[in-house]
């Protein structure tokens, strides 16, 4: 699955919240579509991928108010997988409702019995070990 994924974007709708914004500045490579998601919590989200790729957008039953999330079923020369991209408004403090809600997508998508491809921006400190909010979400993926 080499070279599926071309980026993650996050706040593409920033200008109040209107549909229409990220089509002005949508930096979309030769070869590549998007697949985006409406704001839902905090400005937009969208993955470009590549035009090789057949990639649908899904919902999930999952109420989340701590991050916004875009699902999709993709495939790739005939292998299926799943696609999950994620962003946490880093100015927002982390929460255990926000470990819950993850935890619960996750759950979701753990029964598609599909390879799962994870991506965005959760913004934790990875780097700092001995951060507990690091240890959780390294438990959830």
């Amino acid at each position: 699955m080499a070279r599926v994924l071309e980026f993650c974007i996050y706040e593409t709708c920033v200008a109040a919240r209107l549909p229409q914004c990220i089509d002005a500045a949508r930096p979309i490579p030769p070869g590549a579509n998007v697949n985006d998601v409406d704001c839902q919590n905090y400005g937009g989200l969208a993955v470009v991928h590549r035009q090789t790729i057949t990639c649908r957008k899904k919902t999930l039953d999952v109420d989340v108010t701590t991050f916004e999330y875009l699902f999709c079923h993709a495939t790739a020369a005939s292998r299926h997988f799943v696609l999950l991209a994620v962003y946490r408004l880093g100015s927002q403090a982390l929460s255990t409702t926000f470990f819950d809600e993850l935890s619960a997508v996750f759950e979701c998508i753990a029964t598609s019995g599909f390879p799962v491809v994870v991506c965005g921006d959760f913004n934790v400190h990875v780097d700092k070990s001995d951060d507990p909010h690091t240890a959780r979400l390294a438990q959830l993926l």
